[in-house]
């Protein structure tokens, strides 16, 4: 990312940014940033510029986070939007990908990963560059709608009658395939590689093997 002033807007909660807890601080000056706790105001400023990124960082409100994107889409369909969520909040990564969410950031994050995130949202690089591998096996990629529901290891294993131990090398398998490091890149990765099919729930029982015919 060059030197360049950069139009970023931090479009947080109104608690969130009277309390100055927001993520701005941790941006460079140089991108220009505003943070706004006012969905009016924010709306006008987005209308009103040339601004490329949009940081949602509502504190860990994911109804709220949700409602502005919604809100940020409609307003700058093809503006760039980072969306920060609290550490281990599966669902509301999944639900703001599926809304249109650029990339989310776990908390708690650091100004390096920040920045990291913030170029690669912002820079629009080749969505081939970097693609995950779709090749996960049947097993993996029923495991994988289990992650994705923000299921445990443990959990997963009672329901699909495996040791957590084996479930914990089908995770570690996925996470290598789809080159993710943590939850939510592993939703950012799976939605990119089309393996998400919101129509397909994950297998919510325990199947027992057929019974070989005597």
């Amino acid at each position: 990312m060059s030197d360049a002033a950069h139009h970023c807007q931090v479009l947080a909660s109104e608690e969130t940014a009277g309390a100055d807890r927001t993520a701005a601080p941790l941006l460079p000056e140089t991108f220009g940033t505003n943070v706004v706790g006012d969905w009016a105001v924010s709306s006008g400023l987005l209308a009103g510029d040339t601004g490329r990124l949009v940081v949602l960082d509502t504190g860990g409100d994911g109804p709220n986070t949700l409602r502005l994107l919604s809100q940020v889409r409609q307003t700058r369909p093809g503006i760039a939007v980072l969306v920060l969520i609290e550490k281990g909040d599966v669902a509301t990564a999944v639900a703001a990908m599926k809304a249109g969410a650029t990339d989310c950031l776990e908390k708690p994050i650091t100004r390096e990963a920040l920045l990291a995130s913030a170029a690669h949202v912002e820079s629009r690089t080749d969505p081939a560059a970097n693609q995950p591998t779709a090749c996960l096996t049947t097993r993996e990629h029923i495991v994988l709608q289990h992650l994705l529901e923000g299921r445990t290891n443990r959990y997963i294993a009672t329901v699909l009658c495996r040791s957590p131990r084996t479930i914990e090398v089908h995770r570690r398998s996925i996470m290598r395939k789809l080159h993710a490091s943590n939850r939510a890149s592993l939703v950012r990765q799976a939605h990119r590689a089309g393996l998400v099919d919101p129509a397909q729930a994950p297998q919510t029982h325990c199947q027992a093997p057929p019974v070989a015919a005597s």
